[in-house]
């Protein structure tokens, strides 16, 4: 099984049929991956990080339960 990497887009056009081909075929890596680069984004205030702010992720279920419990005990105190 192939491992799925990261592109790093330096900036020259793409083809079309590869931008197209990147919207219809989602990849899928391990939150371990993404996570570290993420985390390090966000620290630095990377301004790239916001042009996704709106993009949809696909989660586990039970992550996405763990999320909800995190935000409902960890609410600021008013």
């Amino acid at each position: 099984m192939v491992k799925p990497h990261l592109r790093l887009h330096s900036g020259r056009s793409s083809p079309p049929e590869a931008a197209e081909s990147a919207v219809r075929n989602p990849v899928t890596v391990p939150l371990g991956l993404v996570f570290p680069i993420l985390a390090e984004c966000l620290e630095a205030d990377r301004t790239w990080l916001r042009d996704f702010e709106d993009e949809s992720v696909t989660i586990s279920a039970d992550l996405y339960d763990i999320i909800l419990a995190h935000q409902h005990f960890h609410r600021p105190s008013a």
